[in-house]
């Protein structure tokens, strides 16, 4: 199943790989961020999805963690795929198997090939529904499309806010 899932994520996101630059990515909500090495979802936790954190969030406020188009919103509203206009892919995965929650709790103000800045409001989540129907609440945001031209810089754990940089791409 976690293959399936990691492939159509990645065929949702993939397109012609045209990285340039630098990256700054954003936290998308108040938390804490954590290692990925720290998520129950083997699919993160190992990094086969791609680098990056997680926030614990404090927050149902979501922000968009890069200036650039949506790719896809799934159906059940609980993972975004994003393209900064620089061409780094961005996975902004909400809990942890809330899927099964079918898009109960997920309030999405973006669909796809809309344009958002960083920093700009994109979804809410009900926090209280998604623990009290038994998930974990981790935001994952990852860079899907590495090659073994960028590096990610990840900032140590720490409270962060939506809008302080959470990790950076950067060619090597």
């Amino acid at each position: 199943m976690f293959k399936k899932v990691k492939n159509n994520f990645k065929s949702l996101l993939k397109e012609k790989n045209t990285l340039t630059g630098q990256c700054d990515i954003f936290s998308p909500v108040k938390g804490e961020s954590t290692l990925l090495s720290e998520v129950r979802d083997p699919v993160f936790k190992d990094g086969d999805m791609g680098g990056g954190v997680a926030i614990i969030p404090e927050d149902k406020n979501i922000y968009s963690p890069i200036s650039g188009s949506i790719v896809t919103v799934l159906p059940t509203k609980h993972a975004i795929g994003l393209k900064s206009d620089n061409g780094y892919e961005i996975l902004l995965h909400i809990g942890i198997n809330t899927v099964e929650l079918n898009g109960r709790g997920f309030t999405s103000y973006v669909t796809q090939g809309d344009r958002v800045e960083a920093n700009s409001l994109i979804m809410e989540i009900d926090l209280d529904l998604i623990k009290s129907e038994g998930y974990d609440t981790d935001i994952i945001v990852i860079f899907t499309n590495k090659t073994d031209k960028q590096e990610n810089i990840i900032y140590d754990p720490r409270p962060v806010k939506n809008g302080d940089i959470m990790f950076t791409i950067k060619d090597k």
